[in-house]
């Protein structure tokens, strides 16, 4: 299990972080319209994930099939157990990133 390191500082950033063996490039942004954060995946520059909305408790690779993604789930969990989205200032705080491989995932029973 790894927690993605992330940050509220920023309304609009991005980061290089190793998962399942490679570098990958999360971009991070928050929407003030729809009150939500949004993330893109990316590795060595080409555009993997677009756009997808950032919600606790959901696998953010869900029903993507792409063999350059990380394999495993990458999830946002609520540390205070409220089950709330992400607001504007809970990244790496309240919310948290975390990726957990395939093996991790067969060995806690799924998700």
């Amino acid at each position: 299990m790894i927690e993605v390191p992330l940050t509220a500082d920023f309304p609009h950033y991005a980061q290089e972080t190793d998962l399942a063996e490679a570098v990958y490039e999360p971009l991070l942004r928050w929407n003030a319209r729809s009150g939500t954060w949004y993330m893109t995946i990316s590795r060595d520059g080409e555009v993997l994930l677009a756009g997808r909305r950032v919600l606790t408790d959901a696998n953010l690779l869900g029903r993507f099939k792409d063999g350059r993604l990380p394999g495993g789930v990458l999830v946002t969990v609520d540390a205070d157990a409220s089950r709330a989205e992400p607001g504007r200032d809970d990244l790496g705080g309240r919310s948290v990133l975390i990726h957990l491989t395939r093996e991790e995932v067969e060995a806690a029973g799924g998700l």
